[in-house]
């Protein structure tokens, strides 16, 4: 498998891991010093997962995550991805509520620990909503 087939899977597997609230897999996919940037500002990982682990107002949600553009670096272990998704949040079927469809842009810095890549650092950027 090659470096950029692993990082998209890195990004498969982190839409997946929060459309399936699975904690302990988004756990995984962050180094224990990581850091994160959004719509709640800028959190540690543990500050991260616990808001990942709250109620939320849409409880299903789909990520669709389009091929990143990824800067390799030097060393072939460290690299940055810049990536464009498209997130729907809905609610349960049959329920009426409404539905929101984010366009999100994901600047990451990312490294290769012990054969594994992992998020080191996330920007996660709302670049319209409808």
């Amino acid at each position: 498998m090659s470096v950029h087939d692993e990082l998209s899977a890195l990004l498969q597997r982190y839409g997946r891991a929060c459309d399936e609230r699975a904690i302990d897999v988004l756990a995984s996919l962050f180094r224990d010093d990581a850091v994160m940037t959004g719509a709640l500002g800028t959190l540690g990982k543990p500050e991260w997962l616990e808001t990942m682990k709250a109620e939320r107002a849409f409880p299903v949600s789909q990520h669709m995550i389009g091929l990143p553009l990824v800067e390799l670096g030097d060393d072939g272990l460290s690299a940055t991805m810049d990536t464009y998704a498209v997130v729907y949040q809905c609610q349960l079927p049959g329920d009426d509520g409404p539905v929101i469809t984010l366009g999100i842009r994901y600047l990451d810095e990312v490294a290769n620990e012990d054969g594994q890549w992992v998020f080191v650092r996330r920007n996660a950027t709302t670049l319209w909503m409808h």
